[in-house]
């Protein structure tokens, strides 16, 4: 009996070294709790229109604002963000200091506040951020703003990531006013903005009379890659004059299924906002919808003399038209020019 008692004893004292040792060492020692910085990003606003960040489920810690562009075009953007300091320790009154540093693709675009102190008081103090993008080609772009506290504090959010996907989805083109597309040298159909060709008619005295086709449309199509917006289309030319008093039209599609095909093309013509001769024309395009602008335009050298001009495919007088789609503070979203070439019929 005696010995139970001396083993149980030995078993209580090695427990207790083990403690000891535990407690030296700092492992046992209760951390004192930490006071809570709470980053709220709100809704952004600016060039994009009203964009919400997310947060992921897998990255619980992270704020996500995603943005999609067409070629060309610019992101200027402002993003308001709340911080307030809760007293999570019961240790009253203390302060951290908030910095920022951006970082990435996009990070010399963006301006941070500067550093400021926070109390534990829970009141609210919203900063801004800010990013200013010249015109980016097709690619992915981004940002990540990283949010820190002196001294350290809990902080359930903190790097707010800002995503850029720049698509080369505006697309433009020339036809005749049946929707046939113009031809090149070899009688092949021209899809694209530049390769089409045409024939300049001239009479026995040398003056220019007409052209085959004898008329043209400028089609420029642009897939919306972001939320609805409000856009303004202007257009421009070269060698081409409006025909007509409503010589563009516009209209919108749903995305899903959409083909540039006669069928569109006529409802566009037909049942489209009417825009004058030579636009602007604005339009709000939908979450996901596409946009068809159509511009009806005929040869503006009729009359003038034939004199120079080329006989020989793809010819020497080159025709034009640009149509540039901006939003609603005026920031360019795509812009597309479609080209063709004509010479003279022998």
């Amino acid at each position: 009996m005696e010995g139970s008692k001396v083993k149980v004893s030995n078993l209580l004292l090695r427990a207790l070294f083990v403690v000891l040792a535990l407690v030296a060492a700092g492992q046992l020692v209760a951390q004192p709790p930490k006071d809570t910085l709470v980053v709220t990003a709100q809704t952004s606003f600016g060039s994009a229109g009203s964009v919400s960040p997310t947060v992921p489920g897998n990255a619980p810690n992270q704020w996500f604002y995603a943005f999609s562009l067409s070629s060309g075009g610019s992101l200027s953007q402002t993003f308001p963000v709340d911080f307030q300091l809760n007293n999570t320790n019961n240790n009253t009154p203390q302060s951290v200091t908030v910095s920022f540093n951006a970082v990435g693709g996009l990070g010399g675009s963006v301006t941070v506040p500067g550093s400021f102190s926070i109390s534990d008081n829970g009141v609210t103090q919203s900063y801004n951020i800010t990013i200013s993008t010249g015109a980016l080609a097709p690619g992915d772009y981004g940002a990540n703003v990283q949010v820190k506290a002196n001294p350290n504090v809990q902080m359930p959010h903190d790097t707010i990531h800002i995503q850029v996907h720049v698509s080369n989805g505006v697309s433009c083109f020339l036809t005749d006013s049946d929707f046939n597309l113009l031809k090149d040298c070899s009688g092949a159909d021209v899809t694209t903005n530049s390769g089409g060709t045409f024939l300049i008619v001239a009479n026995a005295k040398g003056r220019v009379v007409a052209t085959n086709p004898g008329q043209f449309y400028y089609n420029v199509i642009w897939p919306n890659p972001g939320s609805a917006t409000t856009v303004t289309v202007t257009f421009s030319s070269s060698g081409l004059s409006p025909q007509g008093a409503n010589a563009v039209h516009a209209l919108t599609f749903t995305s899903s299924g959409f083909v540039d095909d006669f069928s569109n093309w006529d409802m566009v013509n037909q049942d489209g906002t009417p825009c004058g001769p030579s636009g602007p024309c604005t339009i709000t395009v939908g979450a996901g919808e596409t946009l068809w602008v159509t511009w009806h335009l005929s040869f503006s050298g009729i009359g003038q003399s034939a004199s120079g001009i080329s006989a020989s495919c793809p010819g020497n007088v080159t025709v034009s038209a640009t149509g540039t789609i901006k939003d609603s503070l005026g920031a360019t979203l795509a812009t597309c020019t479609a080209t063709a070439k004509g010479s003279l019929k022998q």
